[in-house]
């Protein structure tokens, strides 16, 4: 067995993602089994969008994209058209919602979208707000 299988099995063996594997993906530091179901996750979504490329979502994941901010872009910029407003004039606002994505009362949003997997770093919720 080649020093490269070995490295390969260890890795699978301790629930790690190999090297090799990590050099091509996205940015993680999940175990291998939540990798690979957030990697099954994302194409799901992706297959989605491309399978019917005219229908928005009712929530998107944003934690599911390679590039969250050309999302949030393009929001803006849907916007933006939609309205006859000045792109450079328009801020991205986000409003907590205390529901989840597969309540069934969950309408789709007026303006921009509903996204579910924000995370915050160095910060907390202000549970009373």
């Amino acid at each position: 067995m080649s020093e490269e299988m070995e490295k390969l099995m260890d890795a699978i063996f301790l629930n790690k993602l190999p090297a090799r594997w990590a050099k091509h993906s996205f940015v993680s530091v999940r175990g291998l089994n939540s990798w690979l179901d957030n990697l099954k996750q994302r194409l799901e979504q992706l297959n989605a969008w491309k399978e019917n490329p005219e229908t928005i979502p009712k929530v998107t994941f944003i934690n599911r994209m390679s590039n969250p901010q050309s999302f949030l872009t393009a929001i803006k910029q849907v916007t933006s058209t939609q309205k006859q407003l000045e792109l450079n004039k328009l801020a991205i606002q986000t409003n907590i919602l205390k529901k989840m994505y597969w309540e069934a009362d969950l309408a789709n949003a007026r303006d921009g979208a509903l996204v579910f997997g924000f995370q915050v770093e160095g910060a907390r919720w202000d549970a009373s707000g």
